[in-house]
């Protein structure tokens, strides 16, 4: 009787003889390693991790990715920075890596964020004035949503890509 192969089984059967050249094998490594590092923020910004276990699962993947630079780790946080989130696990993340958060890093995204709620407050007010005048819907139990208005759209769209821009120039 004839005997049946996993996919698996197959796959390693014809591929036996290939061998993976040293940059493949490091650009694998490098694949993987950003990878777990993009698990490991999310992890932490869940919830799922404390500050202290994301240190100790950091300098883990540190020393078994053989890596001394921080580069991937302050790239992926920069990127997971937000104006209208809750930044202090990207920020304690950032601190695990490079011991502290540059100040001017902070200054950019108290200031982004600071902008970004007072634009939002003016354009909610905007909003109930129209609301009022062109409808006559005024009153406690209405909230306008300004994330539907095409004005505070483009406006916000703006102050994000300043926010990215500031963000990488005080990122270095």
């Amino acid at each position: 009787m004839a005997e049946i192969k996993s996919t698996l089984d197959l796959v390693m059967e014809r591929t036996k003889h290939l061998q993976l050249s040293e940059s493949e094998r490091k650009e694998h490594q490098a694949k993987e390693t950003k990878a777990r590092l993009r698990g490991m923020v999310q992890r932490l910004q869940d919830g799922i991790y404390t500050e202290e276990q994301f240190a100790d699962e950091y300098a883990r993947l540190k020393s078994d990715g053989g890596r001394s630079d921080d580069a991937d780790l302050i790239s992926e946080c920069v990127g997971r920075l937000s104006l209208s989130g809750d930044n202090r696990a990207v920020l304690s993340a950032l601190k695990s890596a490079s011991g502290s958060v540059d100040k001017s890093m902070e200054a950019v995204i108290a200031a982004f964020q600071d902008s970004y709620q007072q634009r939002y407050l003016r354009c909610e007010k905007r909003l109930r004035e129209q609301y009022a005048a062109q409808y006559g819907i005024s009153g406690t139990a209405f909230t306008p949503n300004p994330d539907r208005d095409s004005q505070w759209r483009s406006d916000a769209e703006a102050l994000h890509r300043a926010f990215r821009k500031a963000l990488d120039e005080a990122a270095g």
